[in-house]
């Protein structure tokens, strides 16, 4: 006798791990006091924009394998901007940048008025919140996730998949 694997079951549990990430990621960097150790606080912000990388490109295998998941999806989709994928990629070659190089060179700095600029490595938290490269707003991705999640679970009920939000995968 063969099974056939379910093409939703890989797709959900990464979207559901990926989400997990940036909420919980999320939450440490804004409940990290501002001087608080920068080392770790500097790899949590560069992981978080990882996580939220990774949930977006699996939602978008997700809605393509299962159209019913693409509402849920849109939470995400309509978050994850150009920037939050540029400063993503600034982040992970800031040795290109920082000597000078990179595709996206002229975006690297980034100016908010007069009286900001920084680099796509550096962070600044004012009252409007925590932007990690001064245009990722760290809050309004947990959000996102957040409200994605309940969302996925729903679907996942509606298809016979409830399992998926269990952290453990049962063995079949």
């Amino acid at each position: 006798m063969t099974t056939e694997r379910n093409p939703i079951v890989s797709p959900a549990l990464r979207c559901r791990k990926w989400a997990r990430a940036v909420i919980n990621l999320g939450r440490k960097i804004l409940n990290t006091p501002a001087l608080a150790d920068g080392d770790m606080q500097f790899a949590n912000e560069h992981f978080f924009l990882i996580s939220i990388m990774k949930l977006y490109d699996w939602c978008d295998v997700l809605q393509a394998v299962e159209p019913r998941f693409a509402n849920a999806s849109k939470i995400v989709f309509d978050v994850v901007t150009p920037d939050v994928k540029n400063v993503r990629d600034m982040r992970e070659h800031d040795d290109e940048y920082l000597q000078g190089g990179g595709r996206r060179k002229k975006e690297f700095i980034f100016t908010a008025g007069a009286a900001i600029s920084i680099d796509a490595t550096s962070t600044f938290v004012t009252d409007s919140g925590y932007f990690i490269g001064g245009r990722v707003n760290v809050a309004v991705l947990v959000d996102a996730a957040s409200r994605f999640l309940p969302m996925l679970f729903d679907e996942l009920d509606a298809v016979g998949l409830p399992w998926i939000r269990e952290t453990r995968v049962p063995h079949f």
